[in-house]
């Protein structure tokens, strides 16, 4: 993995790590772009906007409304 992972640390990394591999939803470059120009052209743009499947999912998830 390219870094050293303290021991006591190890098992919650590894869990973490597999969990974020095995997802069905992600965020692609073109999303986060996506997201940023919505937010910089149109007037009435809402102040947080989820990029990508994975973040409207957890937005969704955290009571908040897509738009």
């Amino acid at each position: 993995m390219g870094m050293e992972i303290p021991q006591p640390y190890n098992a919650f990394v590894h869990d973490y790590l597999t969990t974020l591999r095995s997802g069905t939803e992600f965020t692609t470059p073109d999303d986060v772009a996506e997201a940023v120009w919505r937010a910089v052209t149109e007037l009435d743009a809402p102040m947080k906007i989820p990029a990508g499947a994975d973040a409207q999912t957890w937005f969704h998830e955290a009571g908040h409304s897509v738009a």
